[in-house]
């Protein structure tokens, strides 16, 4: 929302320029000569409408250059060192969020023995910071094992994507994704998991 906002800002800064600059450039209309060896240059009401005009030339200028230079920074990616700071911002709430989620798996499973893991990435394009957990279960009354991967937000901890297979199978059980945008979109291997992923972890 904020971008959309600064854009508009910019843009109609540019046009507000536009506009005053060409008043500015307005001739000024001849005095009429109602007094005898009248000079307009000499006039100082005159000078000080011409001053002003002058003035107001300088500050449209100067307003057209400061909108534009807005503008450019806009349509600019962020300085290295703003990407580094939400980066660690992005790790440091990751270690704060990666106890809580597993605890919170924990609970949901009789063998609470759950061995995990994750990644951490901050997404430029989507500004959010995403934690991929990888972690196994033993299903309930079997032997069977449970692999899965997840895809969730760092600080809300909502779900992005999900990934369960039993017992290493190349046909999974849970294969979606559900994209930013609102669109969910289905997938068949591990492969294509990973690969739908990455626009979560490598932007």
């Amino acid at each position: 929302m904020d971008i959309y906002l600064n854009i508009a800002a910019a843009v109609f800064a540019l046009i507000a320029a536009v506009f005053w600059w060409r008043s500015a450039c307005r001739k000024l209309p001849p005095f009429p000569s109602m007094v005898y060896d009248f000079d307009p240059n000499k006039d100082p009401f005159f000078l000080a409408v011409r001053f002003s005009a002058n003035m107001n030339k300088i500050a449209a200028g100067s307003s057209f250059i400061s909108a534009v230079c807005v503008a450019i920074l806009l349509v600019l990616p962020p300085p290295p060192n703003i990407t580094l700071d939400l980066q660690r911002k992005c790790a440091e709430q990751a270690v704060q969020m990666f106890p809580k989620y597993i605890k919170d798996i924990q609970l949901n499973l009789t063998n609470h023995d759950v061995p995990a893991e994750y990644i951490n990435h901050y997404n430029k394009k989507y500004q959010k910071c995403f934690m991929l957990v990888r972690f196994s279960n033993e299903l309930f009354g079997s032997h069977s094992i449970a692999t899965n991967r997840r895809v969730i937000d760092a600080f809300e901890g909502s779900r992005f994507a999900e990934y369960k297979s039993i017992n290493g199978s190349s046909n999974p059980d849970v294969c979606e994704i559900l994209l930013p945008e609102g669109n969910k979109e289905k997938c068949e291997s591990s492969e294509q998991f990973d690969e739908l992923i990455r626009i979560f972890m490598e932007k």
